[in-house]
Order: structure tokens, then C-alpha cells, then sequence
């Protein structure tokens, strides 16, 4: 069975105002094949990890993506992309030197323009709906529209998701951070719908009654199953496998395995060939109501004829 998983890390994932987490290839290898993946996207912070990873799997197909420090950084050969961080508060840096990416920034824009074309960019996601967050959903479709040579991932689809549940009972505090989490992703799948080259990866799925699990499988045909690995490893479906049990009851296995078809098609596909499948402003109608586009249709044709 084709399998994808768009979005794990090894070598190191830096930390914020915590310590880096380790992501050894041998624990990536593991994951990857008790999972059965078989096209990963893996964002790397060395490069002697992912050929490591790459040695340790070669059944599998890798999309290789360098973390990006700076806009300074060398790009290494042989990759298919490049993964993006946006800070995420006071103190959040890559190892010792360099502090977030801010997306909204000209260093960005300009360093993007410059990747080659059909290059992936996966950017980090996560924080509140406030306009000056510099990495929510809408600041990525800006730079999709600006740099329409390259494929776009929003990573999370706007909102990691953990601890943004409705409460139960009334509690001011999590109710504002549910909703503020919902609109980041409800946002990501509107950006996704209407732009030909992005897409969204699913990291992370928490449950079948939490809005994003609603809004990633049922509002929108591009979203990617994502792992986050190691950081699935606490989330109850956050490997790929368990969220495929998840969603097996939802939608079943036939609808599982088009959404890995649809992800590997964004992912080989030249981004020329999405803009003539979709166009740069795709079908108004994707991620809404069947009733809605047929009420518009037959109200268009019984329009009398001017002249």
C-alpha cells in the first residue's frame, strides 16, 4: 500500500525554551518501517543523519528537505527542498546564532525567490490567529503567490492542535485558545483550496471529533498525513498508522489511501502541471457545500438572456 508521510525529522530538532530534541536516523528508520511508509518527507538539520537514514531505507523514497537557519545558509545538492521556522517567542533559536524565520520578512521573500523551481517549502505553523503572527496560514499563501515556481506545505495546517479542545465547561482562557487554534486551521484550508501550490500536512490528528480532523478530511482534498516524528510519539494518533485506524470508521480505507494518491501527485508533480490541473485561483466552490455549488447552478441557468 502507498503510504506517505510528509512531514518527520531527523538529526536534531532545536528547541525553543526547551532543549533540542534528539531524532537519530536509527529511530527514524524504525518508526518508518513499523509504520510502512513508503515516500517520506524528512526535514533534516545534517546532513550525514539523512544519508544515514537514506543508507538505513532504501526501500523507501525520500524527499530531502534542509532545514533552513538563515537565508544565508548554503543549500546542499540533492534536495528536494527546504523546511522554514518562523520564531515562536523570546528565545527560540537554531543552536547557538540564529533566531527564527520571519516569514513577512524581505530576507525570506527574496531567498525564496531565488530556490529553484518545483523546490518544496515546508513551514513550520503555530501560534494564535493575531495579524502580527508572522507564520499563520496567511503569510504562507502571500509568499505562495509571490513565488509560484514552488510547492508550499503548510506544516500543521496552521495549529499543532494538542490542547485545543472546547472545554466542557465554561473556561474563558481555553475556550479563546480553541477558537484562535480553529481559525488558524480553518484559514490553512481555505489558503490551500484556492492556491494550486500549496498543501497541507494533517500533523497533528487527536482525535475523530476534533475540528481539525473534521476540517483536514471532510473541507478540503489536499491534506497530507504527517507524522511530526519524534513528536508523534506523544500525540495518541500521531503515527501514521494510528491515524489511519482512526480515520478507517470515518471515511474508510479507500478514501486513506486516495489521500496518500493525492499527496505523492503534489509532491512529483512540476508546479506548472498543478496550475493547468487547477489554475493559480482554484475552483471557487473546493472545500464547500455540494448543495451550495448546485443551488448557484441552477439559479445561474434560469437567468434570462440580456439582448
Amino acid at each position: 500500500m502507498l503510504r506517505v508521510d510528509d512531514h518527520l525529522h531527523v538529526g536534531v530538532v532545536w528547541g525553543g525554551r526547551s532543549e533540542p530534541t534528539p531524532a537519530p536516523a536509527s529511530g527514524a528508520a524504525a518508526y518508518l518501517k513499523a509504520n510502512e511508509i513508503t515516500h517520506a518527507c524528512v526535514c533534516y538539520s545534517d546532513r550525514a543523519s539523512m544519508d544515514e537514514l537514506v543508507a538505513l531505507c532504501p526501500e523507501i523514497k525520500f524527499y530531502k528537505l534542509q532545514w533552513i537557519a538563515g537565508t544565508d545558509q548554503n543549500l546542499d545538492d540533492d534536495i528536494q527542498g527546504i523546511k522554514l521556522h518562523s520564531h515562536r517567542g523570546t528565545g527560540f533559536s537554531f543552536g547557538k546564532e540564529s533566531q527564527g524565520l520571519d516569514y513577512n520578512s524581505k530576507e525570506v521573500k527574496q531567498f525564496l525567490k531565488s530556490l529553484p523551481e518545483n523546490m518544496i517549502v515546508q513551514y513550520h505553523t503555530q501560534g494564535s490567529a493575531s495579524l502580527n503572527n508572522v507564520s499563520r496560514p496567511y503569510m504562507i499563501a502571500k509568499l505562495a503567490v509571490e513565488t509560484r515556481h514552488l510547492k508550499h506545505i503548510i506544516v500543521h495546517s496552521g495549529s499543532y492542535g494538542l490542547q485545543s479542545y472546547y472545554p466542557s465547561k465554561v473556561d474563558p482562557s481555553l475556550v479563546i485558545t480553541a477558537l484562535s487554534q480553529e481559525m488558524l486551521v480553518q484559514e490553512a484550508a481555505l489558503v490551500a483550496n484556492r492556491l494550486a501550490n500549496v498543501y497541507l500536512d494533517s500533523s497533528t490528528l487527536i482525535g475523530n471529533r476534533h475540528y481539525k480532523t473534521e476540517t483536514l478530511i471532510l473541507n478540503t482534498k489536499k491534506a497530507a498525513m504527517g507524522s511530526d516524528w519524534p513528536y508523534c510519539m506523544k500525540a495518541p494518533y500521531g503515527p501514521i498508522l494510528a491515524g489511519e485506524r482512526m480515520l478507517t470508521p470515518l471515511i474508510g480505507t479507500g478514501a486513506i489511501q486516495a489521500m496518500h494518491e493525492r499527496a505523492l501527485h503534489f509532491l512529483d508533480t512540476p508546479v506548472t502541471q498543478l496550475f493547468e490541473e487547477e489554475g493559480m485561483i482554484v475552483n471557487e466552490y473546493a472545500g464547500r457545500s455540494a448543495e451550495l455549488k448546485q443551488l448557484c447552478d441552477s439559479t445561474a441557468k434560469r437567468k434570462p438572456k440580456r439582448g
